[in-house]
């Protein structure tokens, strides 16, 4: 608390007075969000539309001591949740009640292959393109080249050959919506298209095709290069897709869905995102499906008479700087409140945000999250930052210090 005489700790009252207390041994609660104090089965939450930003290095129990109550605290509430789980942990502690609550749960699990839902990030543009929403369909495709492209943007100085891929793979993409059947358009197609198998076949095609359409600008580029700078294009672009072609399972699980992100709007639902923490190889998809997902939130809250979801709707990402960048985060984070779209962010420090999305948007990121819990960190910056929001106490003989030192 900080007023005219200086910070201090806020008082249990004033805890009470800010957030809400549940019990957890009631069978649904009135409140749920952020822990913000245990006593015992009496839980103090913060209940608001704030965004949350949560801080612990590896080993500070982030999800002992905050993202299983947490999810738990949602589940009782009966508000719907997306949830990255990296280990599994979430899934195994909390499916299980969630089911038994009348929840609708559905699982991505990369680290299993073939043993949860699948999902075709690719249905959605189709179904927007072909109801005549060009425009968001087009940002969708732009969406899923960019990611699929991350990392071959970290690995490599040279970005021309990463700029003339993406390119063309967008151009395959909106040839694929113009021209593809239902069953068609998914990963295993595009894969199969970029593979270099019927890039002679695509050739002529792009002579056919009219010269100023997107998908004519993009092809075209790479069709007229000279032959040697077309071949390294071309293999540029099998990188960045040979995670289809290699992988049949995960191919699969990518080409066909067991259900749709619409029916996650209709009824209290839970949507976890496994994927294995020792390696980031499918790590993408959980960028591809936060983003798909949050603009299908969108477009349901828009429908709505008062421009809001009528279940609040949550995401909780844990090792939020492990997965590929989500494109235009910031606008995400900073529309989403009214919407009434919430969102619990973890990371483990500030330079690790800061690498990820620059300085910049980092600044952003953690000014639309109201709520900051700190757990552990030795990362100097983040201390100082910490100390200077927690304010100066003032002393009896006049002298001011920190309520809390680096």
């Amino acid at each position: 608390m900080i007023n005219q005489f200086g910070s201090r700790f806020a008082l249990k009252e004033e805890i009470h007075d800010f957030g809400k207390t549940v019990n957890l041994r009631e069978d649904s609660i009135a409140a749920a969000g952020l822990p913000l104090m245990s006593e015992g089965d009496n839980i103090t939450v913060c209940d608001n539309d704030s965004h949350n930003l949560i801080i612990g290095g590896t080993g500070s129990k982030k999800n002992r001591l905050l993202l299983f109550l947490t999810v738990y605290l949602l589940a009782k509430r009966g508000e719907s949740i997306c949830i990255f789980d990296p280990k599994g942990e979430t899934y195994r502690r909390t499916a299980s009640f969630m089911k038994s609550s009348g929840y609708n749960v559905r699982v991505l699990d990369f680290r299993n292959l073939g043993y949860g839902d699948y999902w075709n990030p690719l249905r959605y543009a189709y179904e927007l393109y072909k109801t005549g929403n060009t425009n968001k369909a087009q940002e969708l495709i732009s969406d899923f080249i960019t990611t699929l492209s991350d990392t071959q943007r970290n690995v490599t100085n040279d970005m021309f050959w990463v700029y003339m891929s993406c390119s063309f793979a967008t151009g395959i993409l909106m040839l694929m919506l113009e021209c593809a059947d239902e069953d068609e358009m998914n990963v295993k197609t595009f894969g199969q298209l970029c593979s270099g198998a019927v890039t002679d076949e695509l050739e002529l095609l792009v002579e056919k095709i009219p010269k100023n359409s997107i998908a004519g600008i993009n092809l075209s580029s790479t069709c007229n290069c000279p032959e040697r700078t077309k071949q390294s294009i071309y293999a540029s672009l099998f990188a960045m897709v040979s995670v289809f072609l290699n992988q049949q399972a995960l191919t699969d699980v990518l080409s066909n869905s067991t259900f749709e992100f619409e029916e996650l709007t209709e009824k209290k639902s839970a949507l976890f995102l496994i994927t294995p923490d020792e390696k980031d190889t499918y790590n993408f998809v959980v960028s591809l499906a936060v983003k798909q997902l949050y603009e299908v939130l969108i477009e349901t809250a828009q429908k709505s008479e008062n421009l809001s979801l009528n279940t609040r709707f949550n995401f909780i990402l844990d090792e939020f700087c492990n997965v590929p960048v989500i494109n235009n985060f910031n606008s995400m984070i900073s529309a989403a409140r009214s919407r009434n779209i919430r969102f619990f962010i973890a990371i483990q420090s500030l330079n690790q945000l800061s690498a990820k999305y620059g300085d910049d948007q980092a600044q952003n990121i953690i000014g639309n999250c109201s709520n900051i819990a700190y757990l552990y960190s030795r990362e100097m910056p983040l201390l100082k930052m910490i100390s200077e929001l927690c304010g100066e106490r003032y002393l009896s003989d006049g002298r001011q210090i920190p309520l809390i030192t680096t």
